[in-house]
C-alpha cells in the first residue's frame, strides 16, 4: 500500500510542478531515489546546530559529503526541467487551453510579469523543492472505520464508475477520518521550528530574542483538556464540529498556523480526499496478518509508520551545549565561575570535572582504586575489540593482567633502552630530509614541521611494534597510513549515544556507524597480514640472537604462555599493539608540534636551548641519546610545554565504581570523572604568571612528568596513568635536540594558534617553518 501510496503522490506532483512524471533513468538520475535521500536528510538531527563544537563531526560521518551531492543532483536535475520548460516556451509549444504547471507559472513571476519584481532561479528551485516535501504526507489507515467510510463513499457516489473532485463536497465522514488521523498522527509532529526575534512574555513566562520555538502538535493533539478519550481513534468527533485543519483552530494543527503555516494545505487535502475516496470505493482492505500490524513510528521530520524505524524520542536538557568547539577551555571558564569541583549532566549522565591539584590528587591518590574503571565508549569498544586494550579496558583482573604485560615486557625500561637504534636511524632520517629540502632551495626552505613529525613518530612506532616501517599502499593490504590516522580520528569523535542514549541512531543515519565498521574491518585484516608475516618469519627462522624483538614477537610470546604464564588472546594482542598506535604517534608528535611552535614564538628560549644543546654535544656531528642526560633546560622546554599543552586536556575519563567523598563533596558511583588537567596547568595556586612560557621555572624543581606531581599530570596519574611515558620522552627529547642543534628555525609569516578539537589537541594548521642549516654542523 505504501508503494502505491508513494507513487501516486510522486506522479501528482510532479505533474502539477514540473509538468511531467519522472521516473528512474530519465534526466540522468533516479529521480524517485534523489527525493527520497532529499527527504531522508531534511529529517536527519544535525548536531553542530545545537551542540556547536560537534560540527565537525558532519564531516567525518559523511553527512557533509551526503548533502553536497544530493543538492548537486538536484540543482542539476532542476535545471534541467527549467531549461526544457525554456526550451517549449521558445518553440512555442503551448496552445492557449493547456493548464500551466508551477514551472511555468515560477517562470512567468521570474521575469516579472505577474508580480513587478523578478524572482531569482535559485529561489525558484528552493520553490519547487518546498513543494516537493508535501509529497511524503502519508495517509494512515485504520481498519476499524473502513465498513463506515466505504458505506458513505459508496452511498453518495450512487453507483458511478469514477468518483471526482465533485463528489468530495458531501463526504463528510471521509473528512473526519482525515482529521481524526491527522489529530493523531500529524506528519510533522513538532511542526518546523521558529525562532523569536524579540524578547516576549508567554503565558507570563519571560522568553528572550533568539529562542528557538518548538511547537508540540503531536501533544496538543492528545491533551486531554480538548479531545475526550484522546488516544482513541473516532472519527464521529469531528461530524458535528467546526473544527478544521487550517490553522484557525488551535486543538488541531498538523500544517502549522499563522504567517508560517504551511501555504500547501488545501494541495494536500485535495490529494488524500480525491486518493482515499478512490481507494474504499473500488477496493475491499484487509490485513494478511491483522495480529502483526506494526504501528511503530519511524523518526525524520515526517513521522510515518516504521514497517517497511524508530519512535521519536523526548528533548533533553544537558550541560553538553555548554562545551563549545574547544571543551577544555569551555570547562575552563566554567571552572573559574563554579570552582574546581563543577557536577555536570551531559545528557543522561552525571559528570564530575575536577580542575584543582587537590582535586585530582583526590581521584587519582586517594581514590585512585575506586576511580579507575572507565565509561562506556561505543566507539572504542569496536575498534579495541571490546575494549581489550589498556587504555579503555574497565577496571579488574583482566584489566590488571594485560597492564602488567605492557609495563613489564613493552615498555619497561630495558625494551624501551633496546629501541634506541631505531629512534637515531629515524630521527637521522628526518634531519637529511629536512637538510635536502634546503639544499634544494639553496641554503633555507619552509618546512611541514607537522608532516616530519608526524612521519618521524609514524616510522618509529611502527618499527618499534611491528617491526618495518608500513606507509605504502599495498603494504597488509590497505593503505595502512591512511587507516591509521582515520583510527586517530575516530578516537577523538563524540558518540552522542553514549550520552544520550535514545539518540544512538544518529550514528547510523550519518554514517559514522558505518565508517567505524569500515575502519575496524581493514584494521583488523592489517594487523592479522602483520602477525601472519611474524609467524611465518619466526617458523622460517629468519630471526638472529641479537636482533630486537619487536611487541608482536614479545606478544607473540605471551600468548603461547612462555613469559607470564596466562594465554593472551589474539584479540586482546591487536587490541594492545592498536593502543600504542594510538597513544605513540599522535600524543609524540603533536607534543613536537607544540614545543616548536612556543620555541619559534619565544625567540629567547630557542635561543638559550640551541646554546646548551650545540654546547653539550661540543662539537659532534650528530647529538645521541647519551647526550640527553645533561640538558637540562631542553627538559624544562619539554615539561613547560606539556603544562600549557598537554595533548590530551581533560585526559582520558574515568568512571567512579563506587559512592566517594571529593573534597567534600558527595560524589556517587557511575559518575563520570573528568580531570582538567589543561585548567590545573594554569592554575595561579600552582603557578607564577601561568599564561607565560617560561622553561626556567623548572630549573630548580622536582616536578617531573611522571603523575607523581599534580600540578603538571599530563599523561595522567595512578593506576590509569600512561604507561608509555618513558617511551614518549626520550623520543620527544631526542628529536629536539637532534633539531635545533642542526638547524636555526624562524617564522615564514605570523603564527596561527588556533587549536582543532579531537582526543588530541594539536594546531589547527599546520606548522610551517623557515629552516636554514647550521653551518657549524656540516
Amino acid at each position: 500500500m505504501r508503494v502505491v501510496l508513494s507513487c501516486m503522490t510522486n506522479n501528482i506532483i510532479s505533474r502539477v510542478t514540473i509538468g511531467r512524471t519522472y521516473n528512474e533513468g530519465e534526466s540522468g538520475i533516479a529521480v524517485k531515489g534523489l527525493l527520497q535521500e532529499l527527504l531522508a536528510l531534511i529529517g536527519t538531527f544535525n548536531i553542530g546546530e545545537y551542540i556547536p563544537w560537534l560540527i565537525w563531526l558532519n564531516k567525518i560521518n559523511g553527512l557533509d559529503s551526503r548533502v553536497k551531492k544530493v543538492a548537486k543532483d538536484l540543482d542539476a536535475f532542476l535545471e534541467s526541467v527549467i531549461e526544457e520548460r525554456v526550451i517549449r516556451n521558445n518553440k512555442g509549444e503551448y496552445s492557449p487551453g493547456d493548464a500551466k504547471d508551477f514551472v511555468d507559472v515560477l517562470l512567468e513571476i521570474q521575469n516579472g510579469k505577474e508580480t513587478g519584481f523578478p524572482l531569482q532561479r535559485d529561489s525558484l528551485k528552493a520553490i519547487l523543492l518546498t513543494t516537493l516535501e508535501w509529497i511524503m504526507i502519508e495517509l494512515l489507515r485504520n481498519p476499524r472505520a473502513m465498513e463506515k467510510l466505504q458505506n458513505e463513499v459508496r452511498g453518495l457516489v450512487q453507483g458511478k464508475a469514477e468518483i471526482t473532485e465533485d463528489d468530495l463536497g458531501n463526504m463528510q465522514y471521509l473528512k473526519a477520518v482525515i482529521k481524526e488521523t491527522l489529530r493523531l498522527h500529524p506528519p510533522i509532529p513538532l511542526l518546523i521550528p521558529r525562532e523569536s526575534t524579540e524578547d516576549i512574555e508567554l503565558l507570563g513566562y519571560h522568553i528572550p530574542a533568539k529562542t528557538q520555538v518548538i511547537i508540540n502538535a503531536w501533544a496538543i493533539g492528545r491533551d486531554p483538556l480538548s479531545w475526550d478519550d484522546p488516544e482513541e481513534y473516532r472519527p464521529e468527533r469531528f461530524l458535528n464540529s467546526n473544527i478544521n485543519i487550517k490553522g484557525l483552530n488551535f486543538e488541531l494543527i498538523p500544517f502549522g498556523a499563522g504567517r508560517r503555516g504551511c501555504p500547501g494545505t488545501v494541495f494536500a487535502i485535495v490529494v488524500i480526499e480525491v486518493a482515499l475516496a478512490r481507494l474504499v470505493h473500488k477496493f475491499n482492505f484487509s490485513l494478511p496478518k491483522p495480529e502483526e500490524l506494526d504501528m511503530t513510528e519511524a523518526s525524520g521530520i515526517a513521522i510515518r509508520r516504521k514497517s517497511p524505524l524508530l519512535a521519536l524520542a523526548t528533548p533533553y536538557s544537558s550541560n553538553l551545549h555548554q562545551l563549545g568547539s574547544l571543551p577544555h577551555r569551555s570547562l575552563h571558564q566554567l571552572s573559574k565561575k563554579y570552582g574546581p569541583v563543577m557536577l555536570l549532566h551531559f545528557g543522561s549522565k552525571p559528570v564530575i570535572v575536577a580542575s584543582s591539584v587537590d582535586a585530582a590528587r583526590d581521584i587519582m591518590k586517594t581514590h585512585d582504586l575506586v576511580c579507575s574503571n572507565r565509561p562506556k565508549s561505543s566507539i572504542a569498544e569496536r575498534l579495541f575489540y571490546g575494549s581489550k586494550d589498556v587504555a579503555f579496558s574497565p577496571y579488574g583482573e583482566y584489566w590488571r593482567q594485560i597492564k602488567s604485560v605492557t609495563v613489564l615486557h613493552l615498555l619497561s625500561n630495558k625494551r624501551v633502552q633496546s629501541y634506541r637504534d631505531i629512534r637515531e636511524e629515524e630521527t637521522s632520517n628526518m634531519i637529511v630530509k629536512i637538510r635536502q629540502e634546503c639544499d634544494s632551495n639553496f641554503s633555507s626552505s619552509v618546512i611541514d614541521l607537522r608532516d616530519c613529525l608526524c612521519s618521524l613518530t609514524n616510522n618509529i612506532v611502527s618499527r618499534v611494534a611491528l617491526g618495518r616501517k608500513y606507509n605504502e599502499e599495498g603494504q597488509g593490504g590497505m593503505n595502512a597510513k591512511v587507516t591509521l590516522h582515520e583510527f586517530g580520528e575516530l578516537l577523538g569523535t563524540f558518540s552522542i549515544g553514549d550520552y544520550i542514549p535514545w539518540l544512538e541512531c544518529i550514528n547510523k543515519i550519518n554514517g559514522l556507524d558505518n565508517k567505524v565498521e569500515k575502519v575496524a574491518k581493514e584494521l583488523d585484516t592489517f594487523l592479522e597480514s602483520v602477525i601472519e608475516e611474524h609467524v611465518s618469519r619466526k617458523n622460517r627462522g629468519e630471526y638472529s640472537m641479537g636482533e630486537a624483538k619487536d611487541f608482536v614477537d614479545v606478544l607473540l610470546e605471551i600468548q603461547n604462555g612462555k613469559e607470564t604464564g596466562f594465554l593472551l588472546q589474539r584479540d586482546s594482542l591487536k587490541a594492545i599493539i592498536l593502543d600504542i598506535f594510538a597513544a605513540g604517534t599522535d600524543t609524540t608528535y603533536t607534543a613536537l608540534e607544540w614545543i616548536m611552535t612556543e620555541l619559534l614564538r619565544h625567540p629567547r628560549a630557542m635561543e638559550k636551548l640551541q646554546n646548551e644543546v650545540r654546547g653539550l654535544a661540543q662539537g659532534k656531528a650528530e647529538v645521541t641519546e647519551d647526550d640527553l642526560g645533561n640538558m637540562q633546560y631542553l627538559k624544562a622546554v619539554i615539561k613547560e610545554t606539556f603544562r600549557l599543552h598537554p595533548p590530551d586536556p581533560l585526559l582520558v575519563p574515568r568512571e567512579s565504581t563506587e559512592d566517594i567523598k571529593l573534597l567534600g563533596y558527595h560524589i556517587p558511583a557511575k559518575t563520570q570523572v573528568i580531570i582538567d588537567a589543561w585548567t590545573i596547568g594554569r592554575d595561579p595556586l600552582s603557578w607564577e604568571n601561568p599564561e607565560d612560557y617560561l622553561p626556567e621555572r623548572f630549573l630548580d624543581s622536582n616536578i617531573d612528568l611522571k603523575g607523581l606531581n599534580f600540578e603538571l599530570i599530563p599523561f595522567g596519574a595512578g593506576r590509569r596513568g600512561c604507561p608509555g611515558i618513558a617511551f614518549a620522552i626520550v623520543v620527544i627529547e631526542l628529536a629536539l635536540a637532534r633539531l635545533v642543534h642542526k638547524f636555526n628555525f624562524s617564522l615564514p609569516e605570523e603564527l596561527d594558534m588556533t587549536e582543532a578539537s579531537g582526543v588530541t589537541i594539536r594546531r589547527k594548521s599546520p606548522l610551517l617553518a623557515v629552516a636554514t642549516p647550521c653551518s657549524t654542523y656540516y
